[in-house]
């Protein structure tokens, strides 16, 4: 479905104040469009507002299709992790809503004086919501400082993995 005729239908929809039912595979027609969603795989896996979903969703079937319009992990040459420096830890961030356009990175800097860098990954507007997936590198004052840099960063993102140490 083109870009165009999904603003068409998501202006007219708003306009008219219809619900509109739209069954597709495509995710990213869904991220464009849709307020809900609803997962299907002979049953209801999940639903809710779209955002929410996208931003962090628990069923297998929900996180397959999402793979495709979701930033994955940074590769380097070779498809390789990326090269991590001395006492840093890749770690995975979901990020989705209000707390998502909060400084974390600043704030684990200033609290634990722990260093991150982005690695890759992506951030953009879901019903007006930031969702979107992280890959940071961090690197904090001490190996032992990691479980708090970790607690801190999960009062900010919906879902947080250490991925490589």
């Amino acid at each position: 479905m083109s870009q165009g005729v999904t603003t068409s239908l998501r202006e007219l929809t708003d306009e008219l104040d219809l619900t509109t039912v739209l069954i597709t595979h495509e995710m990213d027609v869904i991220r464009r469009i849709a307020g809900r969603v609803v997962v299907l795989d002979g049953r209801i896996v999940e639903h809710g507002e779209t955002w929410r979903v996208f931003a962090a969703p628990t069923a297998p079937e929900t996180i397959a299709l999402l793979s495709s319009v979701m930033p994955e992990a940074p590769l380097g040459d070779g498809g390789a992790m990326p090269a991590l420096a001395e006492g840093e830890t890749l770690v995975r961030l979901d990020l989705g809503g209000e707390t998502a356009r909060r400084p974390f990175l600043s704030e684990i800097a200033l609290r634990h004086g722990a260093a991150a860098r982005i690695l890759g990954g992506g951030v953009e507007e879901v019903q007006g919501q930031p969702v979107g997936r992280l890959f940071i590198g961090v690197t904090p004052r001490t190996a032992a400082d990691l479980p708090a840099v970790i607690d801190t960063l999960s009062a900010y993102a919906l879902r947080v993995e250490v991925i490589e140490r």
